[in-house]
């Protein structure tokens, strides 16, 4: 079987310890063929780290044939915009969550996506941690009984001051960690097509002017109530 040929954007710390760790690992399946990004420093680190080719600015991949996915872990902000040209340029996609910014921005992809034929994929790996499935075979199981309300936390004491705190970027609580327990949350309610939800958010002691706080209630006919807490000031 062929290895699948990938270009990761961004080499940071998604693309750098996450997806070029993970990729490293499957190397019977797998080969990494170029990075990308527009930091000269990141790109002297790529050529350290990695024998493969380096490029500054993803359009530089337009027109190629070798690569059979690309994975986009560049800002927050830009894997809505970047995932749609990729695309529209006969890519197959892996992006970074928060796959947009916006409901409306996410359907310009799924549309694109349908038009060209091409995959697109949101990086959404916490809905398979051994730890939420085993979450999941318990309640399936039965042996608690009738589940009134389960509570979703990720908290914790952080302070940040990079660009993952600032609107602007897409930051914020609910955009950079969110979509992991939203996602299993969804997940748990069995994906309805109607969810009642009410949603708090508070900025504490970030330096940016995103929320670092998040209590989001979510409720749907005849499934538990699910409480997800995302707070970095616990």
């Amino acid at each position: 079987m062929r290895k699948l040929r990938v270009a990761i954007i961004g080499y940071g710390r998604s693309g750098r310890n996450i997806h070029r760790k993970l990729l490293s690992q499957l190397t019977d399946l797998f080969e990494i063929v170029a990075f990308v990004d527009k930091d000269p420093q990141r790109r002297d680190l790529i050529r350290e780290e990695n024998n493969c080719e380096v490029l500054s600015d993803y359009i530089e991949l337009y027109g190629r044939a070798d690569i059979d996915f690309v994975v986009n872990s560049s800002f927050s902000c830009n894997h809505s915009p970047i995932s749609l040209e990729l695309l529209k340029h006969g890519f197959n996609v892996l992006s970074e969550k928060p796959a947009a910014g916006s409901a409306e921005d996410f359907k310009k992809i799924m549309k694109t996506a349908e038009e060209t034929g091409k995959s697109y994929y949101i990086f959404q790996q916490y809905r398979f941690a051994p730890s939420y499935r085993k979450v999941k075979e318990v309640i399936k199981s039965g042996v608690l009984g009738r589940i009134v309300q389960v509570n979703l936390n990720y908290s914790g004491f952080s302070r940040r001051w990079d660009w993952q705190t600032v609107q602007d970027f897409t930051g914020g609580s609910l955009f950079n960690t969110g979509p992991h327990p939203v996602d299993q949350a969804l997940d748990l309610m069995g994906f309805p097509d109607e969810v009642k939800v009410v949603c708090f958010m508070d900025r504490a002691h970030t330096y940016g002017d995103a929320e670092d706080y998040v209590k989001l209630l979510l409720k749907s006919p005849n499934v538990p109530v699910l409480e997800v807490e995302i707070s970095s000031c616990n």
